[in-house]
């Protein structure tokens, strides 16, 4: 009898076991995505707290450096402003001592005294009528909106009506009166002004005085070289008597020593058409007596220059919102507003929409400056009027948000109890802040992005072992034990790895011993049963019975 083939090889596990064997959870996780997710948990959490600790430390660096260019602009420009006062004040010593003022305040006195019974013709006093009309009362009154009575500003002395009729009223413009040196008229008051106007002419001409003014001891202004209304009024009877100038006055007059000045704050001054006026003041003395007063306007140019870096703001280091300004205990400015000298309409704009009033903001736009008009109601400036040098983020005049250093100035001999802000707009004093977190959020999401797919590779890589385990397992579960993997890694997994292929060749050694000894059981049985009875017997049938054997 021929050799009958060998079996087909069918599992001796059940067919449901099988089934569930293969079934899987519905929402299984890989181990692929397990440890994509703990890579990516273990390098986000590092990155982050890499992250969290290095922007709070750049930003409070960033922050300090912002904070200290600030203090170190408000320093410079608090010396040079105090520099500037010291030198004003110096020079003013050394013209009130000099023979030129001390001879200048004689002759003036002397000559002003000479006009005590001057008289003036009706078309004189007519002119000066016309001139308080035309140059002071209606620019004023256009300017200010108040009503001024001309009869308590005309001049009532014949010393005045004289002066004015021959050096005032003639004159439309400053400049114009200033160049004027000599009437004609003959009196001595002229002849002084011949002499002496020329020398103050230079004085407020080269150091950016508006003006330059004698009184003698009893007030009079017995000279003012811009030959303003003031020229020849009394200071301490006058009507002029509220102004600033009278306070300053008093003081210089009753001074023991010889090299005393004194600072006035700014206040409107009427004979300059209300524009906001702070004066100088010293004694002038002759054999240790004093003979007058010498005062000179506080040149508002020379502080605006400083306070505005010359409006070279760029390359003094100060970018678009940055500005330096003087501020008085009355919360209003005593120098220009940066934004007012850039642009007016803007600042205009601006300065109305944070509140301040529309005629404020038009005088100060007619006057050609924010001195004594721009309220400042800042937490920087409260603190340096108390005192405080430091800086604060605060709310501008224009309700932008910005940083400021604030530190009281220090002025001796004087009324100036004013505080000096800089000031830089958060947008651009913290620019580099907002930067440095721009560059720090892009760099953290491409690191991110990178980690992502470094773990995805790294996953990958450590699965790709253990999925060619289970393909090579499932190879073995269908009967293919002619399987070989190859060891890739020298870890675990390659230990395991190695021992399935251990494992494979053994199963392939039993299943060729199992199937030799297969072959042998066929041979057997088909020696002693016919080879039907054998194939039932292959295929788990029952044999047929006997009886039926038998009749076979």
């Amino acid at each position: 009898m021929p050799e009958a083939p060998a079996p087909v090889r069918t599992s001796i596990i059940p067919k449901r076991l099988r089934k569930e064997s293969r079934r899987r959870p519905r929402f299984r996780v890989s181990i692929q995505s397990k440890l994509m997710v703990l890579l990516l948990l273990s390098s986000i959490v590092s990155v982050a707290a890499v992250v969290i600790v290095g922007y709070q430390t750049g930003r409070a660096s960033l922050r300090e450096a912002a904070y200290e260019r600030l203090t170190e602009l408000r320093e410079s420009q608090k010396r040079a402003i105090e520099t500037l006062f010291s030198d004003l004040t110096n020079s003013l010593v050394i013209y009130a001592r000099g023979l030129t003022v001390v001879q200048a305040v004689a002759q003036f006195t002397a000559g002003f005294d000479q006009l005590a019974d001057a008289t003036i013709n009706p078309a004189q006093q007519q002119a000066i009528v016309n001139y308080y009309n035309n140059q002071l009362i209606k620019p004023v009154e256009r300017t200010t909106g108040e009503k001024l009575d001309i009869t308590a500003l005309l001049p009532t002395s014949p010393a005045q009506k004289y002066l004015q009729a021959y050096y005032t009223a003639p004159f439309t413009s400053d400049q114009d009166s200033m160049r004027f040196d000599d009437a004609g008229d003959g009196s001595a008051w002229s002849a002084a002004n011949a002499r002496f106007n020329g020398y103050f002419r230079e004085i407020v001409t080269r150091f950016d005085y508006d003006d330059a003014v004698l009184l003698d001891t009893r007030g009079n202004i017995v000279y003012s070289l811009s030959k303003d209304p003031d020229l020849g009024t009394n200071i301490l009877t006058g009507p002029y008597r509220e102004s600033n100038l009278r306070d300053a006055y008093l003081k210089a007059l009753g001074a023991n020593a010889v090299d005393f000045t004194w600072i006035t704050d700014f206040k409107p001054y009427q004979p300059q058409l209300d524009v906001p006026t702070a004066w100088l003041v010293a004694p002038v003395q002759a054999d240790g007596r004093t003979q007058g007063v010498i005062a000179l306007p506080l040149p508002i140019a020379k502080i605006n220059r400083i306070m505005t870096a010359n409006q070279q703001w760029q390359s003094a280091g100060m970018g678009r919102g940055t500005e330096t300004y003087l501020a008085g205990p009355d919360s209003l400015m005593r120098s220009d507003s940066r934004l007012f000298v850039e642009d007016p309409d803007e600042y205009r704009r601006q300065s109305v929409a944070a509140g301040t009033p529309l005629d404020v903001v038009n005088r100060a736009i007619q006057l050609g400056g924010t001195t004594l008009l721009q309220p400042v109601a800042s937490a920087g400036l409260r603190a340096a009027q108390r005192g405080q040098t430091g800086t604060i983020t605060a709310t501008d005049y224009t309700d932008n948000k910005e940083l400021e250093a604030y530190a009281p100035l220090d002025v001796p001999n004087s009324d100036l109890h004013w505080s000096i802000l800089a000031t830089r707009d958060n947008s651009e004093a913290f620019a580099a802040v907002a930067a440095f977190s721009r560059a720090l959020v892009l760099v953290t999401v491409a690191i991110i992005l990178g980690i992502c797919v470094a773990s995805m590779l790294i996953a990958q890589a450590m699965v790709r072992p253990v999925r060619r385990l289970e393909a090579g397992t499932q190879k073995i579960s269908a009967g293919d034990y002619d399987v070989t993997i190859p060891v890739t890694t020298r870890d675990e997994i390659g230990d395991l790895t190695a021992a399935f292929n251990e494992m494979s060749r053994n199963l392939e050694i039993k299943e060729g011993l199992l199937n030799e000894q297969r072959r042998e059981n066929d041979r057997l049985l088909l020696s002693m049963m016919p080879e039907p009875v054998v194939q039932r017997y292959r295929e788990g049938r029952r044999p047929l019975p006997r009886s039926t054997k038998t009749s076979r």
